[in-house]
């Protein structure tokens, strides 16, 4: 600020906060030592300030292609393409603050589809501040932030099964975020409301098409209880998020470095305060009312809650062995828990193992929960049906070796990796998981000490951890990476396969943008 002593490191704050606002593609603080002047037996030292913004407006349209997993653990990958438009304005509103309006529309399909299998739209919106608003400003101060961001974000997301005619996805979700960098390496993100409200169900044909066929394997009827909630109930939710990262990695290339991040939550404290004082006082029902009130069906309906709070942590380390190789290492941890009168936390805030940036012996989401089986289904013909309801509790970790095998051919670096996956998920303490009973206590009755029931037991559990091995090609672009794995499993916990190498299991293929972790 005019008037305070001069500090460098003042200045150099000054420097970030400006290229931190986005709206600059050159900045520069420059001391001018040869124009000090004196008032009052005091030196006052002027500091040039030049800037280039950016162009104020942009608009870019994209192709992309894209490679989805299977739905809700029914059917095979799917492969597709994509075009998306994006507006941009980096100074919407006078102070650097940054508009976006972003859409998106794409086709998949995969074996089996006369043409298409899948479509899926999605829009969003944004409103980017160069600070923090009110009443969160005071932040700056009591931090020392080096820089900060406040983010008002909308999206919505629709997605069709063609083959099943129905709606797989519809989803409508708001966020208001806080981004504060404490230092060039240590950030903390405070989503101060982050709020959805999804509709799975809304096209005729769901139970027919796709439930008739999948509880033909599935006998339990907590199992069939806990799906028809998770993919035919709308549903809100509420989360206060607080993370706190530090990261030396470069983001793409990641050959050296550090990233660290924890994360916990709180979910749906707000549904639950207006439930229990403003739509049923007294009491809980664990729904409010939807668009046009309680009755009927959709968004008009009820919508269900769960409350719930979670917490993760990330551990990733790269280490640089010497030119061209770096040893790269992950640990995941993580753990949701209900804290309601419902059992389950919601779907999306579950964990899933398994698939090309998890363990890659198995499919997405294919592993766990523990060493439970998985069911066949008629239509799929192969199991694939007990990870459909995720987990509470996760642990994995990797390591991967990373060797530059060619040097700027076709203008990219090829790298070539040896990888060792492991981790699973487990049921945790107030689920229901599997059983025969309707009941926590009738299943426990019909349960034997030795049946794998996808519960986290502690210690014992680890013997249900999953290992994955395999090789893979990575090609390094300078801003984008192209990576295929082919994994094998080591380790099979399911009743599936007890031995190592049983051949029970194909290698897998997985392509990916960027690296694995």
């Amino acid at each position: 600020m005019p008037g305070t002593v001069y500090n460098r490191s003042s200045v150099f704050a000054t420097k970030q906060r400006l290229e931190g606002a986005g709206l600059f593609t050159f900045t520069s603080l420059t001391p001018q030592f040869d124009q000090v002047t004196r008032h009052d037996s005091i030196r006052y030292l002027p500091v040039r300030i030049e800037a280039q913004t950016q162009q104020r407006h942009r608009l870019r349209l994209e192709t992309f292609g894209l490679q989805r997993g299977p739905e809700i653990n029914f059917g095979s990958n799917e492969f597709g393409i994509g075009l998306g438009g994006e507006y941009e304005n980096v100074n919407a509103l006078g102070g650097g603050e940054r508009f976006r309006f972003r859409t998106s529309a794409s086709v998949a399909t995969g074996p089996g589809a006369s043409v298409f299998s899948s479509t899926q739209f999605e829009a969003s919106t944004s409103l980017t501040f160069p600070y923090l608003i009110r009443p969160f400003g005071l932040f700056e101060d009591v931090f020392d932030l080096t820089s900060a961001r406040t983010q008002i974000s909308l999206s919505a997301l629709t997605a069709r099964r063609n083959d099943f005619n129905i709606r797989i996805r519809s989803r409508n979700s708001g966020r208001l975020r806080l981004e504060m960098n404490h230092s060039s390496t240590l950030t903390s993100r405070v989503d101060v409301l982050d709020l959805s409200v999804s509709n799975p169900d809304t096209l005729s044909g769901f139970q027919g098409q796709f439930l008739d066929s999948l509880f033909v394997g599935i006998e339990d009827p907590v199992q069939r209880a806990q799906i028809l909630e998770d993919y035919t109930q709308p549903q809100i939710n509420t989360v206060f998020r607080y993370t706190l990262q530090s990261a030396t990695a470069n983001p793409v290339r990641r050959r050296d470095g550090r990233l660290y991040k924890i994360s916990g939550e709180v979910g749906n404290t707000l549904p639950l305060l207006f439930d229990r004082f403003v739509f049923s006082p007294g009491t809980l029902e664990y729904t409010v009312p939807g668009l046009t009130g309680r009755g009927g069906g959709g968004l008009g309906g009820d919508l269900l809650y769960r409350p719930y709070v979670r917490a993760t942590v990330d551990l990733r380390r790269y280490v640089r062995l010497g030119a061209g190789e770096t040893l790269a290492l992950k640990f995941f941890g993580g753990i949701a828990h209900p804290t309601g009168r419902p059992t389950l936390v919601p779907f999306d805030r579950r964990f899933f193992s398994g698939g090309g940036n998890s363990v890659r012996g198995w499919r997405l989401r294919d592993l766990g929960p523990g060493g439970a089986g998985q069911v066949s289904t008629p239509r799929s013909g192969q199991g694939g049906v007990t990870g459909i309801l995720g987990g509470d509790i996760k642990l994995e970790a990797s390591a991967e070796l990373r060797t530059r095998l060619l040097r700027s051919v076709l203008a990219a670096d090829w790298i070539g990796a040896g990888f060792l996956d492991m981790g699973n998920v487990w049921f945790g303490p107030r689920n229901e998981g599997f059983g025969n009973g309707t009941d926590a206590e009738n299943r426990a009755a019909t349960l034997r000490p030795d049946d794998r029931n996808g519960r986290f037991e502690g210690g014992s559990s680890l013997s249900e951890v999953g290992v994955g091995s395999g090789v893979g090609l990575r090609i390094e672009w300078e801003y984008l990476i192209v990576r295929f794995d082919l994994a094998y499993r080591l380790h099979d916990p399911s009743p599936r396969s007890d031995d190592i190498f049983s051949g029970d299991s194909p290698p897998l293929l997985h392509f990916g943008i960027g690296h694995a972790f």
